[in-house]
């Protein structure tokens, strides 16, 4: 199983749940790489049997280009949002997304949902995994536990 894990981080914390989610994958006999997003093709190679989208969650939902902008002192860029409507995904591609947000995610949304929601409303033959991970604050750090959490859910992924 080879899969491809595309991240958009700001403050590191989505980026350590991508490679720690990387990790579990290969520890479960897969293979993964993570790709920032910023460097992401938008054709997914044929060998790529899962691809895992990670994002931050930002205002309930996925970054925009201002809330980029602010999360990063003005050095904003391209995100999961413009991404998601640019990348190729073929059909039998399994998909999983996940998102950081803050510890209470009833009011802080989910960047992963909305994700899900915009891919499979343009793509309707796939079906998402969805998981969340809890920060403490806007930059972080994460809440105890969440990357091996993260990394056994990279091992879930590689074995299912």
């Amino acid at each position: 199983m080879e899969a491809l894990v595309v991240v958009e981080s700001w403050f590191g914390n989505t980026l350590t749940i991508a490679e720690s989610v990387a990790e579990g994958i290969i520890d479960g006999g897969g293979r993964a790489r993570v790709v920032k997003v910023e460097d992401a093709e938008v054709q997914i190679p044929d060998d790529v049997d899962l691809l895992i989208i990670g994002a931050p969650t930002h205002i309930r939902g996925l970054s925009t280009s201002q809330t980029r902008q602010e999360a990063s002192s003005g050095r904003g860029g391209p995100g999961v949002r413009e991404w998601i409507e640019t990348v190729e995904l073929r059909e039998g591609l399994r998909l999983a997304l996940f998102d950081t947000a803050a510890s209470m995610r009833w009011l802080a949304g989910s960047a992963a949902k909305a994700a899900a929601r915009k891919l499979t409303r343009r793509e309707p033959h796939l079906s998402a995994e969805i998981k969340s991970f809890v920060i403490t604050g806007k930059e972080g750090p994460l809440k105890d536990g969440e990357t091996q959490a993260a990394h056994q859910w990279g091992q879930s992924l590689a074995s299912s």
